[in-house]
């Protein structure tokens, strides 16, 4: 029951952090959404859940916050430069999640990085594309890969 009410907690302590809205409206709406996603995910088997409450999730969700920025800051950068330096690229870079869930996690994660979107996912790779040729090359080499198939076990 414990691990129950922590699951739920750090739902809606995710939901407050990334929506920032203090409404009423809000509010409610977020605790039904909270509410649904955490009944939908009680359902799930345990061997499908990928993102348990506790301090790697965090670190995980820490890090990809860190990312999303610096990326961010990237594609800025090449946009606003006056020779637009863009690098389109695609390509494959692989997928070690052992589940599903993982690489829909995984390839998720590339797509809310700003300038890199999963186009294909299969079982051993995601064709993505990247804006800039670096964007790509740092998938390929694997540290997002490691960190959510580290979140699996």
């Amino acid at each position: 029951m414990a691990k129950a009410v922590a699951s739920l907690l750090s739902l809606a302590m995710l939901w407050l952090l990334l929506s920032g809205h203090a409404d009423a409206l809000l509010l409610s709406l977020g605790g039904l959404s909270v509410l649904l996603v955490w009944l939908l995910s009680r359902r799930m088997p345990d061997d499908n859940r990928i993102i348990r409450p506790g301090f790697g999730a965090a670190r995980y969700l820490g890090w990809l916050l860190k990312e999303i920025i610096l990326s961010n800051l990237q594609v800025s950068r090449e946009i606003l430069r006056p020779t637009l330096a863009i690098t389109p690229t695609l390509a494959r870079v692989p997928a070690t999640q052992t589940t599903p869930l993982g690489r829909t996690v995984y390839a998720n994660s590339i797509t809310l990085t700003p300038g890199t979107v999963s186009i294909d996912v299969d079982h051993q790779d995601i064709l993505i594309h990247a804006l800039i040729r670096e964007a790509a090359e740092s998938l390929i080499e694997g540290d997002m890969d490691r960190r959510v198939t580290a979140l699996e076990s």
